[in-house]
């Protein structure tokens, strides 16, 4: 699974849209838009930590290769 898709899987186990995730991350909608579609090349592991954080997962669950489960 990549990186986008996990990101915008645990965004919506934790019924939040992509405008509701964006706003907690203080970035636009779109920026959540192009990380979910893999359009991003680089992202910031601060980042991925608030992702994280808001989506209630640990950050290692978005970056590994693995396929894992959300707890």
């Amino acid at each position: 699974m990549l990186l986008g898709d996990r990101i915008r899987e645990v965004r919506e186990k934790a019924g939040l849209t992509q405008e509701e995730l964006a706003r907690k991350l203080h970035v636009s909608a779109r920026t959540i838009m192009r990380l979910e579609k893999g359009e991003t090349q680089r992202v910031d592991i601060n980042q991925l930590r608030e992702i994280a954080s808001s989506c209630c997962v640990p950050t290692a669950y978005l970056v590994n290769e693995e396929e894992g489960t959300i707890l």
